[in-house]
């Protein structure tokens, strides 16, 4: 959890200690935090517990029953699942042209400075965080690190709650932007007796200068080229190499999750369940009640001890009652459990029609799948997918241009064709390909049993089986072989052998022989 964040906050600053409204600005900073913070247990599924801190308000200012708890929670699910479908798989580093994040456009030169881009900010893992960040809080930031000690350029996800501040252009790119978050260093002997220090880190960047702070004043982190320390520098590139990127455009500064929509909804889903289960554990250990004991009006009676303190949910409850009604009975209110159910099945197809991407495990349920029918059952959800994907890719190729111009400007290797000019002509454009949703492709068991049934060729299966052509050759001249094996096996069990043959003249010839012994031939 990002207890940093103290999201439960006021909008007037984090040391007022009460909590904002829900309906905040949406791009206002504290409310920001807060949603982030709310996303965050949502997505780790502590959103109902006690240890999530913003667990207690959050059920009340929601009205919900005080014992919800997440018995049916789609986010963790949602979000892994955009998290594959945007950039998953292996990165294509021979030509960037196929891969999880496919190429379009750009020379060979681009092609060969977008790969040492990637290689510098370990592109292969950092994709994945990528688009988690986004898919799970609705914002993700890519920040361009220029490292001149290490003669490097390199892109930086940042979480979107160390973004205090930004402003745009018309044309969406940043303007000013404000990181602030808190630190902790070290003091002392770091295995004896280190000391642990906390302060706020802030950055000020605007196309003209940097700044940095510590706890509101001014302080020197960056190192120039000379070595020294300063606290403000010029920004040499004329722009703000910080790309801020949405999952879902609501029309403001910051974006919207796939699944804010469904949040309250999914509230409503877990009370329910949570009322539910709890009133089977009451109908299964019911408050007993007894007629006719003076002077006590509820007593709980624990169950045999086993040395260990026992919980509530464990205690064998009963209450005493005057006389005049049977003896003893369970105190359980009658509730139909079969309606119960159904309403908790509405909502859960309520929830998947708005999330329709979490319908894809339904589809699995459903038997052997082919391509054409999953893109069919599924096109809704590869729409919405398509639509992120855009988002994503348009981020990525901002970064990816401002990054190449700010090297080739230091002229680090692999990016000396390229300058800050290179950004305004043209020099850099490329795309980001297209990649199916639903992967066309036959497993080789599919593909073996297509051709099998299409009675195939045999060196024909085994070329699309990726068999050398060595094997198949050995493969053909046995099957020839045995082919001819066969053939001859068919032959002798007709005809029989030669060697047959001549034995047979011979045992005919020898019994004529014998028929005609001791008579003379006319």
């Amino acid at each position: 959890m990002l207890n940093f964040l103290n999201s439960w906050r006021t909008p007037t600053g984090p040391a007022s200690g009460t909590v904002p409204k829900l309906n905040s600005s949406w791009d206002e900073y504290y409310a920001r935090l807060m949603r982030y913070e709310l996303y965050e247990s949502y997505y780790t599924n502590t959103a109902y517990t006690n240890i999530q801190k913003l667990s207690t308000y959050y059920k009340r200012n929601r009205r919900l029953y005080r014992n919800t708890r997440a018995i049916y929670n789609p986010v963790f699910r949602l979000v892994q699942l955009y998290v594959a479908k945007l950039y998953g798989g292996d990165i294509d580093w021979d030509g960037l042209e196929t891969g999880a994040i496919p190429i379009v456009g750009g020379d060979d030169a681009l092609r060969t400075a977008i790969r040492q881009l990637w290689l510098s900010s370990n592109w292969q893992r950092k994709k994945s965080l990528y688009g988690r960040l986004g898919a799970k809080l609705g914002d993700v930031c890519l920040k361009v690190v220029d490292e001149p000690a290490q003669g490097r350029v390199r892109l930086e996800v940042v979480h979107p709650a160390k973004v205090k501040y930004a402003d745009f252009d018309s044309n969406g790119d940043v303007l000013k932007v404000v990181f602030e978050y808190p630190c902790i260093e070290y003091r002392g002997d770091p295995l004896r007796n280190p000391t642990q220090h906390s302060y706020l880190y802030s950055e000020v960047i605007t196309p003209d200068a940097y700044q940095t702070f510590r706890d509101g004043q001014p302080y020197a982190y960056y190192a120039d080229a000379s070595g020294e320390k300063v606290k403000e520098w010029d920004n040499e590139y004329g722009f703000v190499p910080v790309v801020l990127g949405q999952h879902l455009d609501e029309g403001f500064k910051f974006g919207a999750t796939p699944y804010h929509a469904a949040v309250q909804k999914i509230d409503e889903l877990n009370e329910l369940a949570s009322l539910l289960n709890d009133q089977i554990f009451k109908t299964i250990t019911p408050i007993w009640a007894f007629i006719g004991v003076a002077g006590k009006d509820k007593v709980n009676v624990a169950p045999e001890s086993t040395g260990s303190s026992t919980t509530e949910r464990d205690q064998v409850r009963s209450m005493y009652l005057p006389d005049g009604a049977s003896n003893p009975f369970p105190m359980v209110a009658n509730i139909n459990i079969v309606d119960t159910l159904s309403d908790i099945e509405a909502l859960l197809k309520e929830i998947e029609r708005d999330m329709p991407e979490l319908v894809l495990h339904r589809l699995r349920e459903g038997g052997s799948l082919t391509a054409p029918g999953v893109r069919a059952g599924f096109s809704d959800a590869s729409d919405r997918i398509i639509e992120a994907r855009g988002n994503y890719d348009d981020y990525l190729v901002k970064a990816h241009k401002q990054a190449i111009a700010i090297g080739g400007y230091r002229g680090y290797r692999n990016f000396e064709p390229y300058a800050l000019e290179s950004l305004t002509s043209g020099d850099l454009e490329h795309f980001i390909g297209d990649r199916p949703v639903i992967v066309d492709a036959l497993s080789k068991k599919e593909e073996f049993d297509v051709l099998r049934d299409a009675e195939a060729p045999i060196w024909l299966t085994l070329e699309k089986m990726g068999y050398s052509q060595e094997t198949i050759d050995r493969v053909m001249a046995e099957d020839e072989e045995k082919r001819r094996q066969e053939v001859r096996g068919a032959v002798e069990s007709l005809f029989g052998t030669g060697d047959d043959d001549e034995e047979d003249a011979d045992d005919g010839e020898e019994t004529n022989l014998e028929a005609g012994a001791g008579t003379e031939p006319e």
